[in-house]
């Protein structure tokens, strides 16, 4: 991924995407997450490159990695407008040793 918002490209996700399955030698995926974010003002480019991943039928949904609560929402109202949901967030509360401490037996 490109290391500031200006090195950004609007189509990124799904041209990463597309490369992607390329080299697994498969059409489509089940779900496609972004990890992160560059900016906060990319965040509205980005869901227009993941709503067209849906759209042209190479993922069946998308997600978000990493993002804050608040960019997360943020992405979820992007989507929509699109129609395509959020379809979930990978928090990296969730990946935290405390959270894997506390519910290891």
């Amino acid at each position: 991924m490109p290391d500031s918002p200006a090195n950004f490209k609007a189509d990124a996700p799904e041209t990463y995407l597309r490369e992607s399955l390329k080299r697994m030698k498969v059409d489509q995926c089940d779900i496609y997450l972004v990890h992160g974010h560059i900016h906060a003002r990319s965040i509205p480019s980005v869901a227009k490159s993941l709503a067209d991943c849906v759209e042209n039928g190479l993922t069946k949904c998308v997600g978000v990695a990493n993002y804050s609560a608040d960019d997360m929402l943020q992405m979820r109202d992007e989507l929509a407008e699109y129609g395509i949901p959020l379809a979930t967030n990978q928090g990296k509360d969730l990946l935290s040793e405390d959270f894997s401490f506390r519910y290891q037996s």
